[in-house]
């Protein structure tokens, strides 16, 4: 994905923005049927939190070298990623590399009828410490999801 990077225009972003989306797709269909049904009738705040198990088994699956440890508090999400393939480069770039993440993370939620807005908070391909994101996780159905 390397050469991705040089282009002028916005290639890198797109590609991996896609593949972000179809990697959240194909995780949920890939789930049991009864699986699917049972996440999407749970209530909000419990939802979000099972959600959050299934970014966390779509990085490692995704790259068996990665790993993400997340937090949900007051219905605000944070992730942090270990050894993210997209990031590590020798030289730090001038923009994030997490946009397969921060897509997959956006769709799962949408699968599951929840609104996030994944924001990148550091990545390790810009010279940060760790590749980190955070968003609030809203129920785009009107529950409430603080519980």
């Amino acid at each position: 994905m390397s050469f991705l990077r040089q282009e002028e225009d916005e290639a890198y972003q797109t590609i991996t923005t896609c593949a972000g989306v179809y990697a959240a797709e194909w995780t949920v269909e890939s789930m049991p049927p009864f699986r699917r049904r049972l996440i999407k009738a749970a209530p909000a705040w419990l939802r979000s939190r099972l959600t959050l198990n299934l970014a966390r088994r779509l990085v490692t699956q995704s790259y068996s070298g990665s790993r993400a440890m997340t937090r949900l508090r007051r219905g605000q999400a944070s992730v942090h990623l270990r050894e993210s393939v997209f990031c590590s480069v020798r030289e730090p770039v001038a923009r994030p590399l997490c946009g397969f993440y921060a897509a997959a993370f956006t769709r799962l939620n949408a699968l599951f009828d929840l609104s996030a807005r994944v924001e990148v908070v550091s990545c390790r391909g810009t010279g940060g410490p760790a590749c980190k994101m955070s968003f609030p996780v809203l129920d785009s159905r009107g529950e409430d999801g603080t519980a």
